[in-house]
Parts: C-alpha cells; structure tokens; sequence
C-alpha cells in the first residue's frame, strides 16, 4: 500500500490518494467486502506568508485499479484515534463512491495468486489558513495524517480482517512546500527591493506634485505611523501593507514564523514514517537557511 510519492507532490487542491496493492498468497478465493479508515495521527501544519509591500500582487501502474472510493475524513483536530470512512464526497466522474455504515463497501475478489488494485481519494472537511510563498500556492493549511486500513475479507467461511501498515497522506495534493536551497535569500530581496521601489514611486509622485520627499527613516521611527494614515497622506493611491511601514519587523517575523514551522514538522512528525521520510530533510535544510539569514540581516 502506499501514500506520499513525492515531497513536493503537485501543486493545486487536488485531494491525496492511497493506492492499495492486494495479493491473495492463499490456497482459496478471497473476497473483499470492507475498509474502515483508521487515522493513527494528524497535525495541521499552516504555511507561511512571506511580507510584501503592497496589497496588489495576485497570487503509471503495471496493475490499473479494478475500482476507485472516496473517504471524507475530519480535520485533524477531530481524527486522531477514530475510525470511519465519513460521509460519501461528491466522486470523480471516472470514480464510484460507495460507503456504509462501518466503512468502505468493496466487492473484490480475489483468487488464489491473483492480485487486485483499488484507490481511495480522501477528501478533508473543508480548512482554511495561510499560505507558504503566496506567488507560488494555493491559501489552505496543509493536513497531515497517518491513517491505517483495515480490510474485512471473507476466506473460507468466515470474516476476518487485515490491517495495513501506517501510511502518511497530506490534504490536498501530498504536499508540503518548503523554500527551495537559497530562496529564503531571496524572497527576503524581493521584499526589500520592492519596499524600495514603492519609495522611489510615492516621493517621485511627491516631486511631481511639487512636495518634497518623505524622510523614510524618520517617517518609520514615529510610533503614531499606520497603514491607513500614510495612506490617506497619498491620497488613497497606494494599497500599502503594514510590512511596508515596518520592513525590519516583517522579516524578523517571516523568519521566526518560518522557524517554527520547520521546527514543528521536524518535531511533530511521526519518527520513522513515511511523512517524516519525505519532509524532515527540506524541512531541516530550510531551518538551517533561516538561521544564516537571521544572522546576515541582524547579527
């Protein structure tokens, strides 16, 4: 059976599957008549924004599957320890959906030596949150879970159960970004070019008018300096943002935010899964580039 294929996965909302592999190594026929989802573990993990200035940017199997269903599991703060296959979702024009009350209702058989291939979309009740690089993915927290099937079959004259190894999905799309080598650095440039920019284009306009250029580094040390007021003083021409007023504190904060992001997966991760196989490296890599860019901005 198997989860994550890839640390990056693909961008977009698209729900992670798992992809169940079955071999009947028996003497008799097997028929597979259920599946519970069991979820072991779950953490929602909310990626982060890094600053910007203003408001206007915008952000093939050998086996083929026999059959495909569709689980809707809760968030995580509802799943750890239950197991359920929630309310049918709405299918995939190429899926059949079919649950029931304690599960997954399957019909597979399986002779002696045949294997079978079926495919279950877990969809997540509907989550919100922020984004990790805002120009590069969608607005939605990732959840992270490790689940557990179990697979009721009938062999011989009685039911009887398998359980499956722990597997780790990421709703949506197995996914879970971190910067790629380097572009802390540079997102962190971007920002600062772009609040420089946004200087030179408010005093050039200032000029025009006839009035003289703001003094930006006093105009930031007063306390009483605010979105809406710097603003109002242009007009309502610019849609500034906060970290405009206040860049130093903005990155201090995207670091630190992204610290403890990095730090939660590494510590929060199930030691020895395959979610921790897939994301402690990047993870790790990118928590070393915040340190080395904290201390070249800040000391």
């Amino acid at each position: 059976m198997s989860g994550i294929d890839t640390p990056q996965g693909t961008f977009g909302q698209t729900p992670p599957t798992i992809d169940v592999r079955l071999v009947n190594s028996g003497t008799g026929t097997a028929l597979i008549v259920g599946c519970d989802v069991e979820v072991v573990w779950a953490r929602r993990f909310t990626h982060v924004r890094p600053p910007v200035a203003k408001d206007d940017r915008s952000g093939a199997a050998l086996l083929p599957p026999s059959a495909h269903y569709t689980v809707l599991l809760p968030s995580p703060e509802k799943a750890v320890g239950r197991s359920f296959a929630g309310a049918k979702a709405a299918p995939h024009p190429l899926e059949r959906a079919v649950r029931g009350s304690d599960g997954l209702n399957l019909s597979h058989e399986l002779k002696a030596g045949e294997s079978d291939r079926f495919v279950i979309r877990a969809e997540v009740e509907p989550h919100g949150g922020g984004t990790l690089f805002d120009h590069a993915m969608p607005g939605d927290d990732r959840l992270a879970y490790q689940v557990r099937l179990l697979i009721s079959y009938l062999g011989g004259r009685k039911t009887q159960r398998l359980a499956t190894d722990k597997v780790g999905i990421v709703s949506p799309a197995n996914e879970l970004r971190f910067p790629a080598p380097g572009e802390v650095r540079l997102l962190i440039d971007r920002f600062r070019r772009e609040v420089s920019e946004t200087e030179s284009e408010i005093d050039a306009a200032r000029l025009e008018a006839g009035n003289e250029p703001f003094d930006w580094a006093r105009l930031r040390s007063s306390d009483a300096l605010d979105v809406k007021a710097l603003s109002d003083a242009l007009g309502g021409r610019q849609s500034l943002t906060s970290a405009f007023l206040r860049p130093d504190d903005a990155v201090r904060e995207f670091l630190d935010v992204l610290e403890e992001f990095c730090r939660s997966v590494l510590t929060e991760m199930p030691r020895g899964s395959d979610l921790a196989d897939v994301f402690s490296a990047p993870a790790g890599r990118a928590l070393t580039e915040v340190h080395e860019v904290r201390a070249e901005e800040f000391g």
